[in-house]
């Protein structure tokens, strides 16, 4: 039986393929022309990081890690070498540098440094690289930039994006026509569509990035040096600024323990918010029953990709008609732990 991994990165592959050779004989030097040229390269090594991202992994028990098939790191290899200066592949080579110690990605260290120093979860990414490579000095200039970062990208919309652009146009294999059936005779929607975006959300949580961690050992709570703490206070309120929920979540809750006293209220309430958030979207998307979908999995797909996770989370409950702000007397203790991803 074919497993539909193998349909979709070998499309993504031959995406790739076409973008990269698809060049005419002879072209006019035209400006429009010249940025065909490079939107045609980008997405090309766009496609060969899906391919990767698509691809199954497999366990090394002798070594405790996951790891790709050779064929597969080929296709993110290709994509390093001729996409480094783009931040989300840059950002792919240095954490398989820091995964499998194969670590020819200078310039995609500087891609990370030039062009992406204000966001926290690359110059986080940089830190842990100096350390894999037991360079301190390095390491303290990464977290510097980290600590005056003014954003943190969304790894989820990052991950989703890619993915969604890369499979969308083609239909996701049936492997099991019983289970289909009995699926479509209980629920409304579309059986494959929901397959393929339920594979999506599991493949990006696999690639979710261990910023959280970098971010906690930098970071700790019984932190002492006051320019530390005040660096730390910054890298917080970044991340709880963030589109993603579980960087949002963290970066509150971190806050909420550092404050005290009036100070504290705001991120008690914004804490508490999210947990509102998580569990009344959590409640719609894992409802299968629904009779009447007002928003397909592909539809609050491409809003995570071009919105961010909350802000797609807080559009589904306003088209529920949920109101994105808890009830007075609505309790978190009570409610469903905070997920970390919203996958339908």
């Amino acid at each position: 039986m074919r497993r539909p991994w193998l349909m979709f990165t070998g499309l993504a592959l031959m995406a790739a393929t076409a973008g990269a050779l698809a060049q005419p004989a002879k072209a006019e030097a035209t400006p429009e022309h010249m940025l065909a040229q490079i939107e045609a390269s980008n997405t090309a090594r766009l496609q060969l990081y899906a391919a990767w991202l698509l691809a199954p992994m497999s366990l090394d028990l002798a070594r405790g890690k996951t790891s790709y098939s050779p064929e597969a790191d080929t296709w993110l290899m290709r994509a390093i070498r001729t996409g480094s200066e783009d931040p989300v592949i840059a950002a792919a080579a240095i954490t398989r540098c820091i995964r499998v110690d194969e670590c020819n990605v200078e310039q995609a260290r500087a891609t990370l440094v030039a062009k992406d120093a204000n966001d926290a979860g690359s110059q986080l990414l940089l830190m842990r690289l100096a350390e894999h490579r037991k360079d301190p000095r390095e390491a303290e200039r990464a977290w510097q930039r980290a600590a005056k970062a003014t954003r943190y990208r969304d790894p989820a919309a990052t991950l989703i994006g890619v993915l969604d652009i890369a499979t969308r146009d083609y239909p996701w294999p049936l492997t099991d026509p019983a289970q289909a059936a009995e699926w479509q005779r209980h629920n409304s929607g579309n059986y494959l569509e929901q397959e393929r975006i339920v594979s999506l959300f599991g493949i990006a949580a696999m690639h979710f990035p261990a910023d959280l961690k970098q971010a906690a050992e930098a970071c700790p709570e019984n932190t002492t040096d006051a320019q530390k703490r005040e660096q730390c206070r910054h890298l917080f309120n970044v991340m709880a600024d963030s589109s993603s929920l579980l960087l949002a979540g963290y970066g509150a809750s971190r806050m909420a323990a550092l404050e005290q006293g009036p100070a504290q209220a705001p991120w008690l309430a914004r804490k508490r918010e999210l947990q509102w958030i998580t569990t009344e979207a959590t409640a719609i998307l894992g409802d299968e029953t629904r009779k009447v979908i007002k928003v397909s999995p592909t539809e609050y797909a491409r809003w995570l990709a071009e919105q961010g996770e909350l802000p797609a989370m807080r559009r589904l409950l306003a088209v529920y008609g949920v109101p994105v702000a808890p009830p007075v007397d609505w309790q978190p203790e009570l409610a469903a732990p905070q997920a970390t991803s919203s996958a339908p």
